[in-house]
């Protein structure tokens, strides 16, 4: 058992940095941050406040972490439209979470503005469904966040 965890780590500890050194997205104006540090300030989905980072893997894909008052998830957002300064955007996407009301995945629509400081709003609202039982309802949340 020690050999194959061995060889987890090993794996992770090299894929790992490829995250930290991957494109930043560029638009013909100007860099486009491929980092996003947000506070959730309002929310119904898994966990309700917290503090969200989002990694840029292309110009349309996201990895989503948050972590927060009573739970944490994590997830992926599909953009429809490069993120651009000055701009809206649509992004759909999945993050399960496990939180105060157990394991749930939540199916996000989002629109976002970006303003001229990379500081985005983001607003998303979806299905939440508990994987327990068949408890299923409407969540929403909402975000500020910062683009480094």
């Amino acid at each position: 058992m020690s050999n194959t965890y061995s060889k987890l780590l090993l794996m992770l500890v090299l894929i790992f940095p490829l995250l930290g050194i991957s494109q930043t997205t560029t638009t013909n104006e100007s860099s486009f941050p491929d980092k996003i540090l947000s506070v959730k300030i309002i929310g119904r989905d898994d966990p309700w406040v917290g503090v969200t980072y989002e990694k840029l893997v292309s110009e349309h894909l996201g990895l989503e972490g948050q972590i927060g008052l009573f739970g944490a998830s994590v997830g992926v957002k599909y953009y429809f439209l490069v993120p651009k300064i000055k701009s809206v955007n649509f992004s759909i996407g999945t993050s399960p979470g496990y939180g105060i009301s157990g394991v749930r995945a939540y199916f996000p629509i989002a629109v976002n503005f970006w303003s001229q400081r990379n500081y985005r709003y983001s607003f998303d609202i979806g299905p939440n469904i508990s994987l327990g039982n068949e408890d299923t309802n409407v969540s929403f949340s909402f975000k500020i966040g910062k683009g480094f």
